[in-house]
């Protein structure tokens, strides 16, 4: 009698997972939430009305995405990510403000000419008593840090919390104190940002919904994703429209008497911190008149056709005196 003996074969292993669980679509939006957020901060020129000099604010957004999005995968915690990441843009911040500043120079000479410069900022405003400062590379380096430190705590939230409401709603109001300060028109970034976040809510709902279903085994997970996808973009497309029809034919000022008898207050307090911004990003209200013992002069020229100033002079000078 012959025993034949048969191996049990074992089972394959599971396929190795190439693609982020949220899906590649979820990296692409809140890269282009970050690209939205630099664009319309790079746009106004807010360092000198100098466009140039902040150009590098789009690779700091998606650098600080990539740190939010790499830290998860890694297995990293919160805290050890933002350190991580606040570690790296330490390093890369200055000398990307450098490269700004000084085009071409190596990055030891970029490190070197941010560093310097801000020195020099610092000494200007404090110890020589200055009431401005001629350099500029440190306004780069506060914007670009303000871009970086947005961008990875949004994709944090999205991709170690699954809280892409966080995100949404950080980057938001980085976006409208950028809008709030500047006369440009910028309703087109507004409408981008708010329909890529739209699509980034609706796809991470759907993941959350896909999960569910594939946990407790019921039916098709990527159907029901796909319904919710489907669903959702017909709400954000109808949304989308019906906003922009609004925004062009609906007029409201709930709020136009809300600073009056402030302008004056305003200008005060502008005065006295103004030197510690730049200037330039055709600011709103950048038309204003103020007397003092100095002025700083901008390389941007305001128009204004409301009332710079009133004088008032006693009746017996109000003639004009006659030519002789």
């Amino acid at each position: 009698m012959t025993a034949t003996l048969t191996a049990a074969r074992e089972p394959d292993a599971a396929p190795r997972r190439r693609s982020p669980e949220e899906g590649w679509s979820v990296v692409v939006l809140v890269a282009v939430l970050g690209m939205v957020l630099a664009t319309a901060i790079d746009e106004p020129a807010w360092v000198n009305g100098d466009g140039t000099l902040t150009d590098n604010l789009v690779w700091c957004a998606l650098a600080g995405a990539l740190v939010g999005f790499a830290g998860p995968k890694l297995g990293w915690g919160r805290w050890t990510t933002h350190g991580i990441g606040a570690l790296f843009a330490g390093l890369l911040l200055p000398i990307i403000a450098g490269w700004s500043v000084a085009p071409g120079a190596s990055a030891p000479d970029a490190f070197r000419a941010t560093a310097d410069g801000a020195v020099e900022a610092y000494l200007d405003l404090t110890v020589r008593g200055l009431q401005f400062t001629t350099q500029e590379v440190h306004y780069v380096l506060v914007l670009s840090g303000l871009v970086w430190a947005t961008m990875q705590f949004g994709s944090y939230a999205v991709f170690g919390h699954r809280r892409p409401l966080s995100a949404v709603i950080v980057v938001g109001l980085v976006l409208m104190v950028n809008m709030a300060l500047t006369k440009r028109d910028q309703l087109a970034w507004l409408v981008l940002f708010a329909a890529v976040s739209l699509f980034l809510l609706v796809q991470m709902h759907a993941v959350g919904e896909r999960a569910t279903w594939a946990r407790r085994r019921i039916g098709d997970p990527g159907s029901i994703s796909l319904l919710y996808l489907r669903g959702g973009t017909v709400f954000i497309v109808g949304a989308m429209a019906v906003s922009l029809i609004l925004t062009q034919r609906a007029a409201s000022s709930p709020l136009a008497g809300a600073w009056t008898g402030l302008r004056g207050q305003l200008l005060q307090v502008g005065e006295q911190v103004g030197r510690l911004f730049p200037t330039g990003g055709d600011v709103r209200g950048g038309g204003g008149v103020v007397f003092g013992e100095s002025a700083r002069i901008s390389a941007l020229w305001f128009s204004d056709n409301g009332v710079a100033f009133t004088a008032t002079v006693p009746p017996e000078a109000a003639t004009a005196p006659r030519s002789t």
